[in-house]
Formats: structure tokens, C-alpha cells, sequence
């Protein structure tokens, strides 16, 4: 059964290929046929001045940020460097994933999440993100075909933003990712047996 890696980031601008990291959030989830899944997370924040280094930062998203809640603006407040916060994730996927070529890589928007974050393994270690772009999956992509199919057989479940509204927390806009695609995948299961 493949592991499902949901990640999400918080940044310090927009763009992809410029923008600086702030945050990182992780949930990975190894389905068990027997029992509960095995559940694991982590969150890493990145210091202003480490963040720099790899990445810009644009004053229309701090302009955002000061906006948001003041739980959401400590996530700018990181202490940890880069280094140290790409080095734990893989890591972390490493010692969770038995089997690195049947997981997962869940996010919002890949071409975001996934695609800053292999731009700093490259510009960092000079190596490739610890999955291979195949393995990236669009949260939405899943939300609309699951949903899909649930209102084929009438079951009208609620979207993502309707069911977690979003916290602008790396760890708990990961972790709500990843709930939300086990309970819409249940619910479609149980759709089709309808």
C-alpha cells in the first residue's frame, strides 16, 4: 500500500522560483490492512535570516502576513536554518517510508509546495528533493475526482476549504490535507459500493 507524504509549506513570498521558505509542515501516513495507519509529523521553522540565504522575500506577502493571526505570524519567527530543516525532512521520509518508489508526495498545489522545495535541495545540497516528480500528487486533483464520484452516488461531501478552513500553519494545513484525502477516499469507497 503506498505511503502518503502530505507536505505543506508557509512562505515568505509567492513566486516559486524565487521565494523564501518559512515553514515547513509534514504528515506521513502509512495505510496498515490491519489496524490504524501509522501516523507521523513535523514541522520545521525557518529563521528569517537562514530563509535569505535560499529565497527572496516579497513585501506584499509580509504585507499579508501581518494581517494573519498571531499563532500564524510565529511561524516567521523560525530558528532553525534551512540546512538543518531539509536534512530533517528527508530524514524523516527515510526512516517512515519502507518502500521510497511506492510512495506519495501530497500537496496543495505541487507546483508550488513541491516545486520550491526542490529548488532548495538544489540550491542547498545540489541534490534532487528525496522523491522523484512522479510521485507528486495535487491535492485538489484528488478533492474534485473523489468528490466527483461521491455526487454520482449522491453524497454530497464537503469541499477542503469548507471542511478544515485553511490555519496558514505548515503542520496543520498538512495535517488537514491528509485528513481530508483518507475520509473523501472512505467516502468514495463506500460511493461505489452504493
Amino acid at each position: 500500500m503506498q505511503t502518503i507524504i502530505s507536505i505543506d509549506l508557509e512562505t515568505r513570498g509567492q513566486n516559486p522560483a524565487t521565494c523564501a521558505i518559512a515553514s515547513i509542515g509534514v504528515v506521513i501516513i502509512t495505510p496498515n490492512r490491519d489496524k490504524n495507519p501509522k501516523w507521523f509529523e513535523a514541522k520545521w521553522d525557518i529563521s528569517r535570516e537562514s530563509a535569505l540565504e535560499y529565497g527572496e522575500e516579497c513585501p506584499d506577502t509580509m504585507a499579508w502576513w501581518a494581517d494573519q493571526s498571531e499563532e500564524a505570524q510565529r511561524q516567521l519567527q523560525g530558528t532553525i536554518t534551512i540546512k538543518h530543516a531539509l536534512t530533517a525532512l528527508s530524514d524523516v521520509i527515510e526512516s517512515c517510508v519502507d518502500d521510497l518508489k511506492s510512495m506519495i508526495v501530497v500537496a496543495r498545489a505541487p507546483s508550488f509546495d513541491c516545486a520550491i522545495l526542490s529548488r532548495h535541495y538544489a540550491a542547498v545540497f545540489g541534490t534532487n528533493a528525496p522523491w522523484k516528480y512522479y510521485q507528486e500528487r495535487d491535492h485538489r486533483t484528488y478533492e474534485e475526482a473523489y468528490r466527483s464520484v461521491c455526487a454520482a452516488a449522491g453524497i454530497n461531501y464537503p469541499s477542503y476549504k469548507q471542511a478544515y478552513p485553511v490555519a496558514h500553519d505548515a503542520l496543520s494545513d498538512a495535517r488537514n490535507q491528509a485528513l481530508y484525502l483518507l475520509h473523501i477516499q472512505q467516502m468514495a469507497v463506500m460511493a461505489t459500493r452504493k
